[in-house]
């Protein structure tokens, strides 16, 4: 096995490349439907620059007309307070390798948020969605 760079995680992938896709194709598909879904609010955890999070947001908000999506990035960066439902955490800034802790921190602050401006939206709470 190997976890690094450009090489496989194990020697023979390729016997496994139908099997990943038709998994990968079951969680698009999902994620589709999801988006599709105007009531359904969405978190969506993503490990990129602050700026590229908010075109995530922004490509979600004007493609789908899905405000109601919570986007919580992983990065060093601050967030800014003016965008609205895009929360950034460091998940590594315990020396620890994807803090479950901070994640589960950053989306209960997503979830608060999205309360607290839901009535802005007309939208009500339902069960929330990961990806």
């Amino acid at each position: 096995m190997n976890y690094g760079g450009d090489q496989p995680i194990i020697d023979n992938y390729n016997d496994y490349t139908e099997e990943v896709l038709i998994k990968y194709k079951r969680r698009i598909d999902r994620f589709i439907n999801l988006l599709q879904n105007e009531t359904k609010p969405i978190i969506l955890l993503v490990r990129l620059p602050y700026a590229e999070a908010i075109k995530i947001k922004d490509f979600f908000e004007k493609k789908y007309n899905k405000i109601n999506i919570v986007v919580v990035v992983a990065t060093k960066e601050m967030s800014n307070p003016s965008t609205q439902f895009i929360v950034c955490c460091d998940p590594e800034k315990n020396n620890v390798w994807n803090d479950a802790a901070i994640w589960n921190a950053a989306i209960e602050k997503g979830k608060r948020l999205y309360q607290e401006n839901i009535n802005n939206y007309g939208y009500k709470r339902r069960s929330w969605k990961l990806f």
